[in-house]
């Protein structure tokens, strides 16, 4: 089966999705039936959103990927019946955008007892040593690429929370920083999200530094007293790199869990 599927499947649920909508979404867990296999995940109104797998009458998972209003979006990654990624592609649509380092598809569970942290890493991907290991931790691409002046990265830091410290503080502050760290900032998105049952604020965007255009994925994640900041960064050159690392970006922040 090639990755194509990813491509297709959208043809599939508007065969399937009624017609009609209801004036109350229905949000439900499910499985359902297709000409490519069976597909897990959330669907509202028989329409998929969100992280989504597609396995096999035995049971073995084929492909996984973001779903958004039924159009395949983001990173779509390919395995075999073992279980080894074989192919990866950043799709929109019935768009293959452009193609993924399938090993970066290859994780490992990392956790920071001090810093009440465990989350995916992919296994090519070096941690760096960092001034606090119980505050910080940081992680890098290994690539050798002379065009490339900044490495993809996260950078995740733990702080406990003072008594008026809010979200929209947090935002804001981290937003702040980021101004007076780089020139030119280009915001592409915004958004409250949900990660390990904890409330979050994901800001997708563009800055400027030194001749460089980088992208990022900046995440905030709080529980209880804490805060966890989230910075992954990856430049954003003329073929757009970055999206070569969004959708790992993307699985190490969302598979994060917090003691």
């Amino acid at each position: 089966m090639k990755l194509a599927f990813a491509l297709s499947i959208a043809v599939v649920f508007v065969a399937c999705s009624p017609k009609e909508k209801s004036e109350t979404p229905v949000v439900v867990k499910d499985s359902l039936k297709t000409d490519s296999g069976i597909l897990t995940g959330t669907f509202t109104n028989n329409t998929p959103n969100g992280i989504t797998e597609l396995r096999d009458k035995d049971g073995k998972l084929l492909q996984r990927g973001r779903f958004e209003q039924g159009q395949p979006v983001g990173a779509w990654v390919q395995y075999d019946t073992s279980g080894k990624v074989i192919a990866a592609k950043h799709v929109f649509g019935s768009k293959v955008l452009t193609e993924l380092d399938p090993k970066d598809f290859e994780f490992k569970r990392w956790h920071n007892d001090a810093m009440g942290l465990s989350l995916n890493i992919p296994n090519n991907w070096k941690e760096l040593p960092t001034p606090n290991a119980n505050l910080v931790a940081s992680f890098e691409k290994q690539i050798v690429d002379t065009a490339l002046r900044i490495k993809p990265s996260v950078n995740v830091a733990v702080a406990q929370l003072e008594a008026d410290q809010t979200m929209e503080k947090l935002a804001a502050t981290q937003l702040e920083m980021l101004h007076q760290q780089s020139g030119r900032i280009e915001l592409v998105n915004e958004s409250a999200i949900t990660i390990d049952s904890c409330s979050a604020f994901r800001r997708y965007g563009m800055f400027y530094n030194e001749n460089s255009k980088v992208g990022f994925l900046m995440t905030i994640v709080v529980k209880n007293n804490r805060a966890w900041f989230f910075s992954c960064n990856a430049q954003n050159m003329t073929n757009g790199e970055f999206l070569r690392y969004q959708g790992v970006f993307e699985e190490i922040v969302e598979t994060a869990q917090f003691d």
